[in-house]
């Protein structure tokens, strides 16, 4: 990696860290107040503290692993979709290219038509003219 990648991830995880040591000491300060204020409280309330965040931590950490979950079965669904997209578009580039194909050959079909009855309305016309004539 050179310097120009490496220091904004490196900038990148600085911030996090002290986002995260700042939530600690927002934590331990609002546990640690609460002890001090309260003179009958005891280790208790302290692990009651504890225990619900340990509680709410672990239900935190099953929503990620649920929404990891969601989102790898999402990735899937994209890639079939894609997979599907696809093969669509081959489907119609192969129906478009028989469609011309067919109109080549029906255009030619309806040349040949009109020339055949062109010839048989000029053999009619002149079947006229020589009878027309002879009169």
């Amino acid at each position: 990696m050179d310097r120009d990648t490496v220091v904004p991830v490196l900038i990148k995880k600085l911030r996090d860290r002290d986002q995260i040591q700042d939530h600690y000491n927002e934590l331990f300060n609002e546990i640690s107040p609460n002890a001090r204020d309260d003179g009958t409280s005891s280790s208790s309330t302290t692990h009651q503290i504890l225990g619900a965040l340990k509680k709410e931590n672990t239900l935190k950490d099953q929503s990620i692993e649920d929404l990891q979950e969601r989102i790898e079965i999402m990735n899937k669904n994209i890639e079939r979709l894609n997979d599907e997209l696809i093969s669509t578009n081959i489907e119609n580039n192969i129906l478009q290219d028989k469609f011309e194909s067919l109109n080549d050959e029906y255009n030619k079909l309806v040349q040949r038509w009109l020339q055949k009855v062109q010839k048989e309305a000029d053999v009619m016309n002149a079947n006229v003219e020589n009878i027309n004539s002879s009169k």
